[in-house]
């Protein structure tokens, strides 16, 4: 991204509201208010989302601020909804279409915390970008010649850490494990007070119907050794480690 203070374009992305990329006051926070979409909460609204998506890059795109990126978590680290491949494939060619960038966010779903491989989202991208759950930040680009990007150290142990995740075979194992806790809390949906329940890998999203019902819930799993916090007012989250097991 490029800012100018001498009347020259100024570029900006596209996000998703809800979504975490990194400090609230840099993209699309305060200073840069940058165009945003609404992050599908069902596959029966992403058709309406796209074309919302077009039309706002379109209009943007004669603009003193065209849109160079669009920026997408695949799963949003907030409220656990997730995109299909097939809605961030289209978001890959509406950018296209623009002469803009798709960026997937694999912060908080890059390591394998999905189950479905090593980022969660498998599809066509620009650039692939990891950290959080990596304990190491960079990005993966599919230009010519600049595949992984990062500071040297960072790159190092993103190898690292692969090389033992592939070891220990983690991956296989959240996908085991994230069929159990997906089936387990299809059970915990009809619980009094729970009013919503979504899985990513063996990550957890829990709504309640009050603040108070949250805290309680909480301190109830806390209880029994399970690590979760409350999310936002009214919900939960879990994501337990890659070596989290069945039992």
């Amino acid at each position: 991204m490029i800012e100018r203070a001498d009347g020259e374009t100024v570029y900006s992305a596209l996000y998703f509201d809800g979504s975490s990329h990194g400090s609230p006051l840099t993209l699309g926070g305060m200073i840069c208010k940058w165009p945003t979409a609404a992050y599908p909460s069902s596959q029966a609204e992403e058709s309406a989302i796209l074309e919302s998506v077009r039309k706002t890059v379109s209009e943007k795109k004669g603009s003193a601020s065209p849109v160079a990126a669009i920026v997408i978590e695949p799963t949003q680290y907030t409220t656990g909804y997730t995109a299909s491949s097939d809605f961030i494939s289209s978001l890959y060619k509406i950018a296209g279409e623009f002469d803009a960038a798709l960026v997937v966010d694999e912060t908080s779903t890059c390591c394998g915390a999905s189950g479905k491989g090593f980022f969660q989202y498998q599809g066509q991208a620009d650039f692939v970008a990891f950290g959080k759950r990596m304990q190491a930040t960079g990005f993966f680009s599919n230009s010519a010649g600049f595949k992984l990007g990062g500071n040297e150290n960072d790159v190092k142990l993103f190898k690292v850490v692969k090389q033992g995740m592939d070891e220990d075979q983690l991956i296989s194992q959240v996908s085991e494990v994230s069929t159990k806790v997906q089936a387990d809390s299809a059970q915990v949906s009809s619980v009094n007070g729970i009013t919503g329940v979504r899985c990513s890998g063996t990550s957890l999203w829990v709504d309640t119907d009050s603040p108070s019902t949250a805290s309680a819930l909480v301190a109830h799993l806390r209880s029994y050794g399970v690590l979760a916090k409350v999310n936002g007012t009214r919900g939960i989250v879990a994501r337990p480690a890659l070596i989290f097991g069945a039992e």
